[in-house]
């Protein structure tokens, strides 16, 4: 929720992090898009996404985003 990525931005802001794995579920989606920015903060070089529930098939569909993708690039995510 948003008072664990504020903390985790908190803790790791100019930590520099090879991978993260980050778990998603329906309901953590609409923190989605404060993801590139919490990966700039930690210099993070690679992130994983794993979904609960890939069964519903609208689950997958935000990270199709052009924009999360480009945002993500522009963090330094490759």
């Amino acid at each position: 929720d948003d008072i664990k990525l504020q903390w985790a931005t908190r803790l790791l802001t100019n930590c520099k992090v090879r991978k993260t794995s980050l778990l998603f579920d329906r309901d953590s989606l609409i923190y989605l898009d404060r993801i590139p920015e919490l990966m700039r903060h930690i210099q993070c070089e690679h992130v994983q996404f794993d979904l609960l529930n890939t069964r519903q098939y609208r689950m997958i569909d935000p990270f199709k985003n052009e924009l999360l993708i480009t945002q993500l690039c522009t963090a330094g995510v490759s």
